[in-house]
């Protein structure tokens, strides 16, 4: 028959899980079986440290605590203000060597909160560093996008007014030119009177009729029949 356990492991777990988060404020670097054993002490549990580090489920608990803690936030510890109960204090670190231990442990501890201070200002130096370049990024962004916003209210304004000019020279095309053309045509086949009266004289005629081997000196009218033979 073995010896009954002191304490049982749902008991052991839910203690550890008190000092951490009671006395560690969840920073379980801090978390081993001789701090454990103190903390059980102060309790009215007593468990020598040896206990806790032959409990493999306690251990694996711990280690599950750490491994948790590390994956999540490696590199900031919470800074936090951690009161000290002096009776408490007194009453569990009675003898000199224990007294010396606990303050080389709290010392470490607000070393540790220094160091995360340190961190999290130089952080915090990056972040505003980071946050001023990507303020003028921003404004840079901001300004091209106005200056594309102007370019498009010019080319739908140029675009207006070509839409404008084509109207206009078709509206010219079909009120004077085709009908001065067709009469011309009609009077060379004998089907008018040359002598009729005319909007365009014959040397206009053949001044200004297009043919395959006539040269266009207008680049617009060249690129409208440029469209006309795609």
């Amino acid at each position: 028959m073995g010896r009954k356990r002191l304490i049982e492991e749902a008991e052991l777990i839910k203690y550890i899980d008190r000092y951490l988060y009671e006395e560690l404020n969840g920073v379980p670097d801090k978390l081993t079986a001789a701090n454990i054993s103190r903390y059980l002490k102060s309790n009215g549990f007593n468990i020598e440290p040896r206990i806790i580090s032959r409990d493999k489920v306690a251990m694996a608990h711990i280690r599950a605590l750490q491994e948790t803690y590390e994956s999540a936030n490696p590199s900031v510890k919470p800074v936090v203000f951690k009161p000290l109960d002096i009776d408490a204090f007194l009453k569990t670190n009675s003898s000199p060597q224990a007294m010396r231990r606990a303050l080389v442990e709290r010392d470490q501890y607000y070393s540790d909160v220094a160091d995360g201070a340190a961190l999290i200002t130089q952080k915090m130096k990056k972040l505003e560093v980071d946050l001023n370049t990507a303020q003028e990024e921003l404004a840079t962004v901001r300004a091209e996008l106005k200056t594309a916003q102007e370019q498009i209210s010019s080319y739908k304004a140029e675009n207006k007014q070509l839409v404008a000019n084509n109207q206009a020279l078709k509206k010219t095309i079909d009120t004077y030119i085709k009908p001065a053309i067709a009469e011309e045509l009609l009077k060379r086949d004998g089907y008018l009177s040359s002598s009729t009266e005319t909007l365009v004289t014959s040397e206009a005629f053949d001044e200004k009729i297009i043919s395959a081997d006539t040269k266009i000196e207008n680049p617009l009218m060249q690129e409208m029949l440029d469209a006309f033979e795609d």
